[in-house]
């Protein structure tokens, strides 16, 4: 496994988790002006959203043999191209997809097996072997 396919994945997961935080403060880097205290309250509201609703996923997308978190390290590992410059491209916005996703398993009958399909056809479908 590449030596940065952990930290690329805690990254990823941070990121999709803080993703409202994140994009308040990049439109207060574009726009040149502060956001209201009301665009700051509904991003730490939408954030905290985000981890609860990820610690559902992550509890209905595991099975006591197949971690939510190893699946996702299998999905980093497969769109590794072994290339630090693209994998600091490819890597994140692989796992930035798989979570959305996984967040639309959660709500089906069978997530735990439906993530473990997702896992295998990014495995399929690796960059390297």
């Amino acid at each position: 496994m590449f030596f940065l396919t952990r930290p690329l994945t805690f990254a990823a997961a941070g990121l999709f988790r803080l993703s409202p935080l994140v994009g308040v403060s990049a439109w207060h880097a574009v726009v040149r002006r502060p956001p209201t205290h009301g665009w700051w309250l509904a991003a730490w509201t939408a954030s905290a959203a985000l981890i609860v609703l990820m610690a559902v996923v992550e509890r209905r997308c595991s099975t006591r043999d197949r971690s939510f978190h190893g699946g996702m390290l299998v999905i980093a590992a497969s769109t590794s191209s072994r290339w630090i410059v693209p994998d600091l491209l490819l890597v994140p916005a692989s796992l930035l997809f798989a979570q959305a996703i996984a967040c639309l398993i959660a709500l089906g009958s069978d997530p735990a097996q439906e993530f473990q399909e997702l896992v295998h056809a990014f495995y399929r479908h690796r960059l390297s072997s």
